[in-house]
């Protein structure tokens, strides 16, 4: 990156920053409402995100005139790669806007101008697609198609978000981002039933013991197995799901699905196992 565009960079960073340090918890904004003080965090989750997405105008913009100059230069598809990660935080707040009732007359009120999340996720698609086409040989490759991927999924372009995620895991096999890549196109195959297929990205996640994504793909791999009819295996990985997850373990880098594990034992063995033995 240029020394401009990392100027650029923190210039972006820092006003959401700022935006964020109306939130004392430094969660964000749209899983902080709740039913005690819903209305006043309304109202600052919502001045949260208008000092964001101002933040966020100024860097896309700022970003397009240095693109335009930039045609050519080696640092072209990093630049492009930057722009994409813009537009899909503009998506993030595109959501909140689309959720909130009445946004748009506030927004105008104030002089800013929103953007549908739809919009800007179509708009990073194409920058991706582009990067991809242009540039094969760029570093970042693999998390192009990471995002890439996401921004088909949310966009419902499930057949190409599978074909990105898969082209990822073949092309970046040592990527960092594979385990998170498998338990996404693995959810995808699981959404559409096909538990053969999603079975085998879940089972494949067990090759990262130190991934985050692990105990949640040894739990969607039991309910691969349970959907199969294959009850008993099922049960296996939720006993394992238990045994990586203590009652004590604090794990923030892992998810911790001990308690629905716990549950789901109940459900499971209840499918094999004879009432008088199930207590």
């Amino acid at each position: 990156m240029t020394k401009f565009s990392f100027i650029i960079a923190l210039l972006f960073a820092a006003q959401i920053t700022q935006a964020a340090q109306e939130d004392a918890k430094g969660l964000l904004p749209e899983v902080k409402l709740n039913s005690d003080n819903e209305e006043v965090n309304t109202e600052k989750a919502f001045k949260s995100e208008v000092l964001i997405t101002k933040a966020e105008s100024k860097a896309i913009d700022s970003l397009k005139k240095i693109l335009s100059k930039k045609k050519g230069a080696p640092d072209e598809a990093d630049l492009n790669f930057r722009l994409a990660e813009l537009y899909m935080r503009r998506a993030k707040s595109g959501r909140f806007f689309d959720l909130n009732e009445g946004a748009s007359t506030k927004l105008n009120r104030l002089g800013v101008q929103s953007q549908k999340s739809i919009e800007a996720l179509k708009a990073a698609i194409e920058i991706y697609n582009k990067i991809e086409k242009q540039f094969p040989n760029y570093k970042q490759l693999d998390e192009v198609f990471f995002n890439n991927a996401l921004a088909h999924s949310q966009t419902k372009q499930l057949e190409r978000a599978k074909d990105l995620y898969n082209k990822l895991t073949h092309q970046f096999p040592k990527s960092v981002l594979v385990p998170d890549t498998l338990l996404e196109v693995g959810e995808i195959y699981y959404f559409q039933q096909n538990f053969t297929v999603a079975l085998e990205k879940f089972k494949a996640i067990e090759k990262f013991p130190k991934s985050k994504a692990y105990p949640y793909g040894l739990y969607k791999s039991a309910w691969c197995l349970y959907n199969l009819k294959r009850t008993d295996e099922g049960v296996g990985q939720l006993e394992k799901v238990v045994k990586i997850n203590p009652p004590d373990a604090q794990d923030e880098k892992k998810y911790n699905l001990r308690k629905e594990a716990l549950r789901d034992l109940t459900l499971f063995v209840g499918e094999t196992t004879p009432p008088d033995q199930l207590y």
